[in-house]
């Protein structure tokens, strides 16, 4: 549902630029360009740190950044999960 959602919308009729940001560093990065000085969507610049580039790295090569959010949410939920599951099964022993 996350991945529809992420297609549907067009982060360009948005007014945050975190994503493009990302999206643009990232792309200038892989041109050889410095990836602080190009410009996104609505005109900032990309603060983020070299090690998020790294990890967002995977999510821009399958056509969208914003598919870490969608990776991310799923960790997390996984990871609640199976914390809560634990405790079900410690408390059932």
């Amino acid at each position: 549902l996350f991945i529809l959602i992420n297609n549907y919308i067009n982060g360009n009729q948005l007014n945050v630029d975190r994503w493009s940001a990302m999206e643009v560093g990232i792309r200038s990065l892989l041109s050889g360009e410095y990836p602080y000085t190009v410009v996104d969507h609505l005109g900032g610049r990309t603060s983020n740190f070299p090690g998020l580039f790294l990890i967002v790295l995977p999510f821009y090569l399958m056509g969208s950044v914003g598919y870490l959010q969608v990776f991310t949410f799923a960790l997390l939920s996984w990871s609640i999960y199976s914390f809560f599951l634990q405790i079900i099964n410690d408390s059932w022993c």
